[in-house]
């Protein structure tokens, strides 16, 4: 699928993999504190992208009637 101008970035399909091969690389090359780094960045972004997601289901929840 080619993305257009202004499409959105899933995290899960594209820049948690980047990362994921970031973090390959450098453990690779010898960067340990390079790739500790990114790891520190990678759970991070998941830790926001968990909030987002449960805050969105309790959201629906509400939306619904029912209780998250």
């Amino acid at each position: 699928r080619v993305m257009t101008s202004g499409e959105e970035i899933v995290f899960a399909k594209h820049a948690r993999p980047m990362l994921k091969m970031f973090i390959k690389a450098l453990h690779v090359r010898g960067d340990v504190v390079g790739a500790r780094t990114v790891v520190g960045i990678l759970k991070e972004v998941e830790m926001v992208e968990n909030r987002k997601r449960v805050a969105q289901a309790r959201q629906d929840a509400s939306y619904k009637g029912g209780v998250a």
